[in-house]
């Protein structure tokens, strides 16, 4: 598992050949986890409450 600075992110890409460029980032905090898409160019806060 790869740390980011506090964050953490290691798994592969359901379906994929390869681990691809999507991925979960969890942080230290609680409901503190990332979407990113473009393998860690950007990051979007996953919303628990929807």
């Amino acid at each position: 598992m790869a740390d980011y600075g506090g964050l953490c992110s290691g798994s592969p890409t359901p379906g994929s050949s390869t681990r691809g460029a999507r991925r979960i980032v969890t942080g230290q905090a609680t409901d503190e986890d990332y979407y990113t898409s473009d393998h860690y160019a950007t990051f979007d806060l996953i919303d628990f409450t929807c």
